[in-house]
């Protein structure tokens, strides 16, 4: 339930602490398994910052467990990933289905955005926070780099990546920026992860310390996503270009790069077509009953995927459609 009366309020991204009432978001896993205290699904009020618009969940303490899920081979199951994992190659995990292939095509963006800003030597220190089966680091290895890391919450991937030569730590980011032995490196990357941290600002101050002095950071993080139709799920913030400039000065980087996915008139159109399309429960039901798993995943392999090549389109109809880019140094 949203609470009866304000909570103290500081924006993580600027410091203000006024804010406007944005809507009710519903965190939840997707599959039925539990958050914390045994709910699987929390309604939480969602604010906007007065100052850098930054939207966000605003938690009460009650709800501060929610990052333990993340060390659940259910989160990663609810993403696309089968039991057998263990059983393939890497390859073979980053496209076992139409999301992880997504993911494995847009991370190749990723490291494509690092390499206009910078030559990366052979033994350059690379680490992605919030890895799951890392299809960025996939990419790295496939350009020749072999000095590479990745923080994932979760043991059993942890156990896989270490297999593919991964140095891994099997912990959560709060509890990684706290230890003493750690390396400096020269690429950091959080995509797909700031979105789900409870403080951002906390752990980007945590994470400066770790960069070489020529250190790259790239953030990768859904663009507006609370403000399409019947948002749910584990995000807790909804960054834009201004709150994410103001978060990375405020924790002590210079931004390098900073840009939303641009979409031509054929992703804007197709986009607000799917949207309205969601917008309905009954839309949504019926769409889920004609359309199953599997043949979600056949339309999008044989119709889709032919498509979007035909067209020459990059919005992803999985995936969120757009992302904002952030790159910066200390």
């Amino acid at each position: 339930m949203m609470p009866d009366t304000p909570r103290p309020f500081t924006c993580c991204c600027c410091n203000h602490d006024q804010y406007m009432v944005a809507g009710s978001h519903v965190v939840c896993t997707g599959s039925g398994q539990p958050l914390f205290d045994g709910s699987n699904e929390v309604s939480c009020s969602v604010v906007s910052c007065t100052s850098c618009s930054h939207v966000m969940v605003h938690l009460d303490p009650s709800q501060q467990g929610l990052p333990r899920f993340y060390q659940t081979l259910e989160f990663w199951q609810n993403q696309g990933i089968k039991n057998q994992f263990t059983d393939q190659s890497w390859l073979e995990n980053l496209t076992s289905s139409e999301g992880l292939r997504e993911r494995l095509n847009r991370s190749k963006l990723h490291l494509q955005v690092i390499l206009n800003h910078t030559i990366l030597a052979e033994n350059a220190k690379i680490i992605e926070l919030g890895s799951g089966f890392s299809p960025f680091l996939y990419h790295c290895r496939q350009q020749g780099l072999k000095n590479l890391y990745a923080l994932e919450p979760s043991d059993e991937i942890c156990r896989f990546l270490d297999g593919q030569g991964i140095t891994t730590y099997p912990t959560l980011l709060e509890t990684f920026i706290t230890q003493k032995d750690l390396p400096q490196f020269d690429v950091v990357v959080l995509s797909h992860t700031m979105e789900h941290l409870i403080n951002p600002d906390v752990i980007l101050r945590g994470l400066r310390t770790l960069l070489s002095d020529q250190g790259l950071l790239l953030i990768v993080v859904p663009y507006k996503d609370f403000f399409r139709p019947n948002p749910s799920g584990l995000h807790l913030h909804f960054f834009n270009e201004n709150s994410m400039a103001h978060l990375l000065t405020k924790c002590g980087y210079q931004t390098l790069f900073l840009q939303a996915d641009r979409l031509n008139a054929i992703e804007t159109a197709l986009i607000k077509t799917l949207d309205l399309i969601h917008k309905h429960k009954y839309s949504r039901v019926t769409w889920k009953s004609l359309f199953p798993h599997q043949r979600r995943e056949h339309l999008h392999r044989f119709f889709w995927r032919p498509l979007r090549r035909l067209l020459r389109l990059k919005v992803s109809v999985i995936q969120e459609p757009r992302n904002l880019f952030a790159l910066a140094r200390r």
